[in-house]
């Protein structure tokens, strides 16, 4: 199975200019790479749809998609190194959204979207496919909603999501009714 997994990082121009090799204004033939910042395992012929887009406050919103597994490394040392740093993330069967932020050490906040965003979707069919690559409708269901994020905690890292396809994560939500 080709599960897809959907990433959305809000950064500044300095991040940014350090996890894109080419112009990060012009990503035509750009793609994304944590080997500038540190060595770690991480294939960047991973990474698909590459899209930047300018927001209202300076920062720069990075979306891309990759296949089966949260880039959790890359994450994590992205994150320890640029604390301004929010990487939202989706799985391809959209049970629920990861926000990993900086908060004293790398946090994860998670938020349970599966029936809520399936019963937007079926009223908004306003994207019908016409949505670049890297990018995914549940970016703007969550426009939608009230915050109703939920710390996860993790004592040892996020091993949780090591060598793990996504859609195999016991994530909070897997044992509800």
């Amino acid at each position: 199975m080709s599960n897809y997994v959907w990433s959305k990082i809000i950064c500044g121009l300095d991040t940014l200019d350090k996890i894109v090799i080419g112009d990060p204004t012009n990503l035509s033939h750009s793609i994304i790479s944590f080997h500038k910042l540190f060595d770690i395992p991480y294939d960047d012929r991973e990474a698909r749809g590459v899209l930047v887009k300018k927001l209202a406050d300076n920062s720069y919103e990075l979306k891309y998609c990759q296949r089966w597994r949260y880039p959790i490394t890359s994450i994590i040392r992205l994150i320890e190194i640029y604390h301004d740093v929010v990487w939202y993330l989706v799985e391809e069967n959209h049970i629920y959204v990861s926000k990993f932020y900086w908060n004293n050490g790398v946090k994860e906040d998670v938020m349970d979207i599966e029936y809520q965003y399936y019963d937007w979707l079926d009223e908004n069919p306003i994207f019908d496919g016409s949505l670049d690559y890297g990018d995914d409708d549940v970016w703007y269901f969550l426009k939608t909603l009230k915050d109703n994020w939920i710390n996860w905690e993790s004592n040892d890292n996020f091993a949780r999501y090591l060598d793990v396809a996504a859609h195999n994560v016991d994530h909070p939500f897997k044992n509800r009714p």
